[in-house]
């Protein structure tokens, strides 16, 4: 388009004139702005390194599974010590003092020995005292019958058959150890134990 119109111009009477407007654009006296340099690079052992995230916030994910120790389980409680006797033989008889110890048991009180015979007693007073005899006043006099064994009279009577005698009651059995006790109840009725 600007080729054309020079041509025409050329043409022209004031072609020549013309012309020249035609020619390379009149240079600008303006220096021109020099290109922007580029930003200088921080190096990387100068850079400021990010802040960590503060933990229990947003980002906090928790300790990972490789840092996290199994928390070992309670201590099982049991019955510990030792029972203040070591045989129930060193309690007595009576039946609070032997039974408060675990394991142990009184025996019964009884009538033991061996009555004596009716033919063995020479008098009115021994022979008819003895349960099952009975005296016969003929001639110089006898005891006969059968005399109630030992183990058959009652406890009033035992003293009064000649030849028994009473028999109390013992603490038989062995005191049971504390780690056999599953309960605390039981494990503290037992002196010398304690749960723990």
């Amino acid at each position: 388009m600007t080729l054309s119109r020079c041509l025409v111009n050329f043409l022209a009477p004031l072609g020549i004139l013309l012309l020249a407007n035609c020619g390379p654009a009149p240079i600008d006296p303006t220096p021109p702005t020099p290109p922007t340099p580029p930003s200088k690079m921080t190096p990387p052992d100068k850079m400021t390194p990010p802040t960590p995230p503060t933990h229990g916030g947003p980002t906090d994910m928790g300790p990972s599974e490789g840092d996290m120790t199994p928390t070992p389980p309670p201590p099982v409680a049991s019955c510990k010590g030792k029972p203040v006797i070591a045989s129930c033989s060193e309690r007595d008889g009576l039946q609070y003092s032997c039974s408060s110890v675990k394991g142990c048991t009184p025996t019964d009180e009884t009538c033991d020995g061996v009555a004596d015979s009716c033919s063995w007693l020479f008098s009115s007073f021994t022979c008819t005292s003895q349960q099952g005899c009975y005296w016969s006043s003929v001639g110089s006099g006898s005891c006969s019958g059968i005399a109630r064994s030992c183990s058959s009279v009652s406890v009033s009577s035992c003293y009064q058959q000649s030849g028994c005698h009473w028999v109390q009651s013992v603490c038989n059995g062995v005191p049971m150890a504390c780690d056999t006790f599953t309960d605390a109840n039981d494990c503290y009725a037992q002196t010398g134990c304690s749960w723990m």
